[in-house]
Order: C-alpha cells, then structure tokens, then sequence
C-alpha cells in the first residue's frame, strides 16, 4: 500500500509548506503554455487541483531537461480516472 494521506486531510493548516503524498483518480488535465500544467486528482474524501511545473532546460543540464520534458510528454497523456500518486509541496 502506498504511504499517502487523504485529500480532504489537505486543509490542515498544519501542512501548508509540507510535502505530502496523495493518491487518487484524475478528475481534469489541462495545459497553460508549455511549461505549466494543472491535474485535478479526487479520492473518497475529496478533490484538490495540483499544479506541475516543467521546469526550462536551460536550468538544468541537458540529461535533466530532457527528463523534464519527457515528464511534461507523460502528463499529457493521462486522461480522466487515471491512477496517480503525486508528492508535493501544500499551498494555502
């Protein structure tokens, strides 16, 4: 089993500025430009929006941006009632 808390449990003001895991089913997935995408991810307790930066390759050496944009590629492709579980940081 994946260690993960529950969405509903997101809005403990507790977490603002940790990084937790969460797992559920992808209820949208749109792009905004290149470099920017918002997922929202739902379980029995709830939904949350995530939002994933792709980070510029110019940042990074070219083995990294080319992961990184690899990953923006898999984003993409997910489509609703995917299974994610994503690990980030909880803003207010």
């Amino acid at each position: 089993m994946i260690d993960r808390i529950n969405i509903a449990e997101l809005r403990n003001p507790d977490l603002v500025g940790e990084e937790v895991p969460i797992a559920g089913f992808i209820d949208a997935n749109r792009a905004a430009g290149k470099r920017l995408r918002f997922m929202d991810v739902r379980d029995h307790t709830g939904a949350v929006q995530t939002v994933h930066k792709i980070e510029a390759g110019e940042e990074m050496d070219e083995k990294d941006g080319a992961a990184s944009l690899e990953l923006g590629a898999l984003l993409s492709e997910l489509t609703p009632e995917s299974v994610v579980a994503i690990r980030g940081i909880v803003t207010a």
